[in-house]
């Protein structure tokens, strides 16, 4: 989370929040949020949500699909929420829905993660 400068800003059952600053780093040549760092803030508050929900310390992502929808400015805020019915009790993979937006309020874009939880880490 460091190398992309996000920052975990809230984390509770059900909702998990993160922030990327404004930065020139983050940034691609043509001056809008990098592709991977968008991925980062979908990754870093999708694994809280699963992290905090689920109280496993090995959550491992299956898959990850992203939906870019328009260019990044400024800050990005990704939001993380359980979606589908793996949240049940016993559910051994979960589904995570991501929507991040900038400081206008515009979405940037949505993801969804699927997570096992099968107690091997992530390589």
């Amino acid at each position: 989370m460091a190398y992309a400068a996000t920052s975990l800003v809230e984390v509770e059952r059900g909702r998990a929040v993160v922030t990327q600053p404004a930065a020139a780093f983050l940034d691609n040549h043509v001056g809008v949020r990098h592709a991977s760092a968008l991925y980062t803030a979908a990754y870093e508050a999708a694994r809280a949500l699963v992290l905090g929900a689920e109280g496993t310390s090995a959550p491992r992502l299956v898959e990850a699909r992203m939906d870019y929808r328009n260019v990044g400015f400024g800050s990005i805020t990704a939001i993380a929420e359980p979606a589908g019915d793996g949240w049940l009790a016993g559910a051994t993979t979960v589904d995570v829905a991501v929507t991040a937006s900038d400081d206008a309020g515009k979405t940037v874009f949505s993801a969804s993660l699927r997570w096992t939880l099968d107690g091997e880490p992530e390589r």
